[in-house]
Formats: C-alpha cells, sequence, structure tokens
C-alpha cells in the first residue's frame, strides 16, 4: 500500500497568513489607532520609514562577533520567552518615553535600534582593543619616543570599523504587502548565522553520558530536538570543536540532507555542539525566536530555501544565503501576539490534519484489510459454509487429491515407456505420494470435505524462466516481474529476447499458468495468466506453475497465493540475503487446503462478488 503523505495545507496557510500579518490584524487595528491620535509625532517618527526602499544605504559587508548577542540591552535584559516579550516593548528609557509616551514601537524604530546597539557594541569593542594594546605596549616600551612610534603604528593597524547599517532592498524584491507597522529587512539585519562543526576524521559518537551533548540533524524533529537521541563526545573530540556550540536562546536550521528544517533549542541542550549540517541563528535583542522560527517554516521562507540550495554536487544552503533572506519584521508586540495565537491555533490543526489523515490511512487500508479477510474466510472454508449445506458434493477434497496424484503417476509412467523406447537406460520415475503433514503444521481447521496437501503434489510444474539479456528488439518478448501491474503484463513495456525454436516451446507462456516472482523485493508476487497471452516467454528470475484445469480451478490456486498462511509459509522458507529469494523447492513443501472442484468454483464466484463490492 502506498504511504499516504499527510496534508498540511492549512497549516501553511496560517503560517502565511502570520508572516504577512493577516492572522491578527486586530493588533495591527490597535497601533493604527494609536498613531492616528498623535499624527504630528507619527511624521516624524516615521520619516525615515516613509522613504523608497531602493534608497536606503547599502549593505554592510563587516562581520561582527558572536560577542554581539551577550550585550545588555540599554533597554534592559533581552527577552527569551514568550511571556518576557509581553512586557519587553515597555522597557524604554525615560528620555523615549518623554517623546512618543503612547506610540508603541514600529518594525523600522525595531531595526534601527539593533542596529545602533549593534554599532555601539562593535564600536566599544573597538575602543576596548585600543585601550589594551596601549597598555600592552606601554608594559614593555623603554622610552616615550618609542610608545608614541608603535602607538601610532597600532593605530593604523587596528581600523576604526564602519557602521552597520540596514540591508538594501529594492522595490521589485518585495513579494506581497505587509502592515504599516511593520518593516523589510534581510535576516543578517536582525541575528548572526554561525555554522556547527562536524567530529573530527576516524571519531565516532557515543551514548555514554561524558557531559558533552552533540546535536545531529536526525534528532531534530518537530520544531524542536529529540532529547532522548542526542548522542555525546568525549573530551578530547569536545576540545578541539568546543567553539561551535549552540545555545537555548538561538534558533537551529538545517543546511545539509534535510535542509530548511528550523526549530528551538530545549533547555537541557543548552550549549551542546552543533553538527555541521546545521547552522545557528544568533538572535539580537528585541527578537522573539519563537515567531521567527514560525516564520522560517511558512511557505515565503521555503520558497527562498529552496531557490538558494547549491544545485551542483551535494545540496546545501550556504550561510551567505541564508543571511540574504527576506524578512518582514513586526513590532514586538505583534511578534508576541503572533506566536501567542499560532501557539492556540496549531495544536488544533495538526489534530484536525493528523485525523485527516488517518481517515485517508484507514480510507486506503480497508479495502486492502477487508480483500484479506474475505480470502481467509474462503480458504477456511466459512465462506461456503452455508453453500455445502445444500451441495450435492459428488468428489471430496482427498479423493481429488487422490485422482491428481493419479493421472500424474500414470503420465509419467506412460513418459518414461517412450523415452525407454529410444533410450534403454531412462531412469523409472519414483511414484508421488501423499506427503505426511504433522498436526503442528496444520494453522486452522478446515470442513470435513477438504484435506490439506503439499504444493508440489498438485502441480504438475514448477519451472525456472529462459535467461537472456533483454533487447529492444528480437524474435519473441519476454515478460520480467516487473512488466506486471496492478495484475496486469503492461505489454509496451516487456523486452524482447533471442532465443532458439526448441527453447521457446519449453518457456512460452500459457493460459492458466502462474508466474512467481523468485528474488528481489518483490518475491512471492503471483501473477494469473487468465488470458490468451501474447507470443512471450518468462524470464530467469520468474518461476512458473502449471495444473490440470479440469481438476483444479486456476483462480482458486492464485488466491491462496494472496492469503496469509501463504505469505507466512514463504517468510519462513525465504533465504535472508541482500536479495531475498526463494527457490522452487519452498515452493512445492507449502501446504495448502483443497476443497472439492465444486466447491473451488463457488469459492472463486463469492470472492469476486464480494471484492467487486470493495472497489
Amino acid at each position: 500500500m502506498a504511504q499516504i503523505k499527510k496534508d498540511t495545507s492549512l497549516r501553511k496557510a496560517i503560517l502565511q497568513a502570520a508572516i504577512t500579518g493577516q492572522l491578527i490584524s486586530d493588533i495591527g487595528g490597535e497601533s493604527d489607532v494609536l498613531f492616528s491620535n498623535e499624527k504630528k509625532s507619527k511624521t516624524k517618527l516615521d520619516s525615515e520609514a516613509d522613504l523608497p526602499l531602493a534608497s536606503r544605504v547599502s549593505k554592510r559587508n563587516s562581520v561582527v562577533s558572536d560577542s554581539e548577542r551577550t550585550t545588555p540591552s540599554p533597554r534592559g535584559y533581552a527577552p527569551k520567552t514568550p511571556n518576557e516579550f509581553a512586557s519587553f516593548e515597555n522597557q524604554n528609557s525615560v528620555s523615549e518615553r518623554s517623546e512618543r509616551p503612547t506610540l508603541p514601537e514600529t518594525g523600522k524604530q525595531l531595526l534601527d535600534r539593533i542596529i545602533e546597539e549593534r554599532n555601539k557594541k562593535l564600536l566599544a569593542d573597538w575602543e576596548e582593543k585600543q585601550t589594551d594594546l596601549f597598555a600592552s605596549n606601554d608594559a614593555h616600551s623603554k622610552n616615550a619616543k618609542t610608545v608614541r612610534s608603535e602607538q601610532i603604528r597600532l593605530l593604523k593597524k587596528a581600523k576604526k570599523p564602519a557602521p552597520i547599517v540596514a540591508s538594501e532592498i529594492d522595490e521589485d524584491e518585495i513579494p506581497f504587502e505587509i502592515p504599516e507597522n511593520w518593516c523589510w529587512c534581510r535576516l543578517e539585519d536582525i541575528c548572526l548565522v554561525k555554522g556547527g562543526k562536524r567530529i573530527p576524521a576516524g571519531c565516532t559518537l557515543t551514548d555514554i553520558d561524558t557531559g558533552h551533548k552533540y546535536i545531529r540533524v536526525a534528532d531534530m524533529k518537530n520544531g524542536s530536538v529529540i532529547v532522548e537521541n542526542v548522542k555525546y563526545i568525549t573530551d578530547e573530540i569536545h576540545d578541539k570543536i568546543k567553539a561551535y556550540k549552540i545555545s537555548k536562546d538561538d534558533v537551529y536550521i538545517t543546511v545539509a540532507g534535510t535542509i530548511g528544517d528550523s526549530g528551538i533549542i530545549p533547555d537541557e541542550l543548552d550549549n551542546a555542539n552543533l553538527t555541521e549540517n546545521a547552522d545557528k541563528l544568533v538572535l539580537f535583542n528585541g527578537i522573539n525566536k519563537y515567531c521567527l522560527h514560525f516564520f522560517l517554516s511558512s511557505g515565503f521562507f521555503q520558497e527562498q530555501i529552496s531557490d538558494a540550495i547549491t544545485k551542483v554536487g551535494q545540496p546545501k544552503l550556504a550561510i551567505t544565503r541564508i543571511q540574504n533572506f527576506l524578512l518582514p519584521l513586526p513590532p514586538i508586540s505583534v511578534q508576541n501576539a503572533i506566536v501567542a495565537k499560532l501557539e492556540q491555533v496549531l495544536p488544533l490543526v495538526d489534530a484536525y490534519e493528523n485525523a485527516l489523515l488517518q481517515k485517508e490511512e484507514l480510507k486506503s487500508a480497508l479495502p486492502d484489510k477487508i480483500k484479506k479477510a474475505i480470502l481467509q474466510e474462503a480458504i477456511t472454508g466459512q465462506l461456503t459454509e452455508s453453500w455445502r449445506k445444500s451441495a450435492n458434493i459428488k468428489e471430496n477434497g482427498k479423493q481429488l487429491l487422490d485422482q491428481i496424484i493419479e493421472e500424474r503417476n500414470a503420465k509419467a509412467l506412460a513418459e518414461w515407456e517412450e523415452k525407454v523406447k529410444t533410450n534403454p537406460k531412462a531412469k523409472k520415475p519414483a511414484p508421488i505420494v501423499a506427503s505426511e503433514i504433522g498436526e503442528d503444521e496444520i494453522p486452522f481447521e478446515i470442513p470435513e470435505s477438504w484435506c490439506w496437501c503439499r504444493w508440489g503434489e498438485l502441480s504438475e510444474l514448477i519451472q525456472y524462466g529462459y535467461n537472456a539479456p533483454a533487447k529492444e528488439s528480437g524474435r519473441i518478448k519476454m515478460v520480467r516481474i516487473t512488466d506486471i501491474q496492478n495484475g496486469k503484463v503492461q505489454w509496451n513495456t516487456v523486452p524482447f529476447c533471442e532465443i532458439s525454436d526448441t527453447d521457446i516451446q519449453v518457456y512460452q507462456l500459457r493460459k492458466n499458468d502462474i508466474l512467481f516472482a523468485r528474488t528481489g523485493g518483490t518475491v512471492g508476487k503471483s501473477f494469473l495468466v487468465d488470458e490468451e497471452p501474447e507470443n512471450a516467454v518468462f524470464a530467469g528470475y520468474l518461476i512458473r506453475t502449471q495444473y490440470d484445469d479440469k481438476k483444479l480451478n486456476p483462480k482458486y490456486m492464485k488466491m491462496f497465493m494472496e492469503s496469509q498462511i501463504y505469505w507466512n509459509q514463504l517468510k519462513n522458507g525465504t533465504i535472508a540475503t541482500a536479495q531475498p529469494n526463494c527457490n522452487g523447492q519452498t515452493l512445492s513443501k507449502m501446504i495448502l487446503p483443497l476443497p472439492p472442484l465444486e466447491e473451488q468454483e463457488e469459492i472463486v464466484k463469492k470472492v469476486e462478488e464480494l471484492l467487486e463490492l470493495c472497489k
């Protein structure tokens, strides 16, 4: 049965509504009212935001240090949870409150503040570095002249850093409209993107708790990390890759193998080592990590990710391309409201989508389950129980088996007598006798008029197919198991082969043949040739069985080959190798219930009627 994919269209639609600002229009409306009451202040504060996007300053090229994430905010601490974000928006300085006491911060003002704080930290780091350099020089210099000379050299060497500016975004890059109090930016404007690190060559992970956790992409599931699956690294490995850790305040994004999944790091995995197949997004103050994760999961971001994946060699998502992703940036209050709404709605959406999936799986599996139940009823005799009460059975299953064996022995003896005429040394065939079947072999009870027997006692022929290379043209077609789909031979895909006239007579398909796959992933799959076939032979990975259709109904035999008792015996007799295989001897030893011929026909009739109703 083909695997059914979960329908996530509703979830995608809700995430798209979140990233476009449509999910929480009431928050936007409240902001609009506040802004309309302070038109003068609005004009002053938004004058820069109203400029055309193309006129913004060009994107910076410098890379700032990872220490920026820990910089204390002039507005207080950096919020890390949805509840903390609720109060963070009101932590403004006294001077700012005096300028705009009633207006919440916009997305543009948030972006400006983030960049301002980053520049302050960048400048402070540079100044601290200068102080350290001069202090070190003073300690080692012998005279003032040498000190001054060295100071001039250091000043030239330690160039003052260029200020960070917001990324330039052209009008034609903007894919959709966003609320007025949001703004467009790039991912690098609001976070640092840093990679993980693979363990050194020749080293392995361990299940032993060494205190050094190592997060793999395989551990990243459903927007989080499965803590129970996390492996560990030794002290020696940790010393080599300890610089590549991820914080619980960061967001991960997978960049190789499974690409584009994002999520939150659980508290238990704070400062765990990170795989090279994922990057961490180190967020600046004022960015809600939960909101960013939801945005990264949206169709808008997934399209950007798909377009950014390298197409040459192993697919991978480069850091520079992640940094360049477009992002609609809401104010802090809106980020928090989006998270609150999604945390309320998405569990309901997941439950709904899971219910739909279960319904579709049940709908898909039901015909197969019903078919198995019908076949089980058929081969146990329960399907025809009422029929037997009024039927006039001329010959029971045991008598039918004896007659089949008797006729096969007579045929074999006649063939031997013909051979002896030309080859006096031809060996006389051993007579076929009914096999002993132990009680421990019998899986269920059958009607008294039936009997247990083995496949080899019923089959006149168990024959391997013809081995030859497949060709686009040739004398005759050669059916392979791959040419059989949904109970039909796809004759347009069947290749040709070269074969002698003698072998054609030996391997040519005939009506009522049953073909059986003896190797590979389809081992055990069978096919009944129920119509006059095209001129064709069968390939070497198939086994053919033939019967006397005056004594056995081929469709009953085929139904047995779809029953659970058949598959159970096949599984026990299959040779477990890289390519599972089953031989003719395994098939000949299988036991099966044999009803009288009249009941075989009645079983086939009833099964076909019932299966037709299941379509």
